[in-house]
């Protein structure tokens, strides 16, 4: 993601049409689950005493996939609603959180789910806000909220090798995943986030933003990261040959340089606005 329009039109750029766009991550759910790292329970607490949700908080979440963070959310107590238009991701986020009776996963997406004069005081997106359609969301998810609500985006960057073992993959990544072939540094990952808030801010329905930044590093298994690439939307648009080619070149050159191991580091972020009340 480059450009703003190519941050905002993200889900257009891989999914065109609504019924792909609801298939997109159906044949890569259980890889999504296993190898994508999940939101840190402290992590979420600062972001929920951050924004000030009340302990018995309604929360509205978009786009839970496999419940990546509604476990977290759902440990909190808070009741929650999620919405997700993959059916694959919906059936493991219903296993993942079927002891917590306060959660409801809901088979649909932000743009076409109506809340029945339902209010809630905080929406939460976690790595999700970039597949919501950029006409109107602010001013659907303003309408969805109490006049004190909050609109929370939460994400987790891309994982990334150390820069000495990314130049071993650069060439690979042109040849068969041209996305991923420029390293990007922690502060411009940050600045292509920022997009979605400044949209926010500029709608002038929310305002106040607060935002922290965290750093993780983490140990993952080479087939581990193999996979856990083809969890991300540039490499499900390959063909299959072509992602079985970039797996296997990859392979090699991992193995020769890490060996069975390699380190991943990526961010976990939270981006925190208020409802901004309408003018008396």
């Amino acid at each position: 993601m480059q450009t703003p329009d190519e941050i905002r039109n993200w889900y257009r750029t891989f999914t065109p049409e609504k019924l792909q766009r609801n298939r997109w991550y159906g044949s890569v759910t259980q890889a999504y689950d296993k190898v994508r790292p999940k939101y840190a329970q402290a992590f979420l607490e600062c972001a929920i005493e951050v924004a000030k949700i009340p302990a018995n908080g309604q929360i509205l979440e978009v786009g839970c996939g496999p419940g990546t963070a509604t476990i977290s959310l759902a440990r909190l107590g808070f009741s929650v609603i999620a919405l997700e238009p993959s059916l694959a991701a919906c059936e493991v986020a219903r296993q993942n959180v079927a002891a917590y009776p306060n959660i409801e996963i809901i088979n649909t997406s932000f743009e076409e789910w109506e809340p029945v004069d339902r209010e809630f005081d905080a929406i939460v997106a976690a790595t999700s806000w970039h597949w919501v359609s950029p006409e109107n969301k602010y001013q659907k998810a303003a309408s969805m909220l109490k006049n004190t609500g909050v609109l929370v985006l939460l994400w987790n960057t891309t994982m990334m090798p150390p820069l000495v073992i990314f130049e071993h993959l650069t060439e690979i990544f042109r040849q068969h995943l041209p996305a991923f072939a420029e390293y990007k540094d922690r502060d411009r990952e940050v600045k292509e986030l920022n997009i979605f808030v400044d949209a926010a801010i500029d709608s002038g329905l929310f305002s106040n933003l607060r935002t922290e930044v965290r750093v993780n590093e983490v140990n993952y298994a080479i087939d581990d990261y193999l996979q856990l690439l083809t969890t991300y939307s540039p490499c499900i648009a390959l063909a299959p040959e072509s992602r079985h080619e970039l797996s296997e070149s990859l392979r090699a050159v991992l193995a020769q340089n890490c060996g069975t191991q390699m380190q991943l580091s990526y961010q976990s972020v939270f981006q925190i606005l208020d409802r901004s009340l309408p003018e008396s």
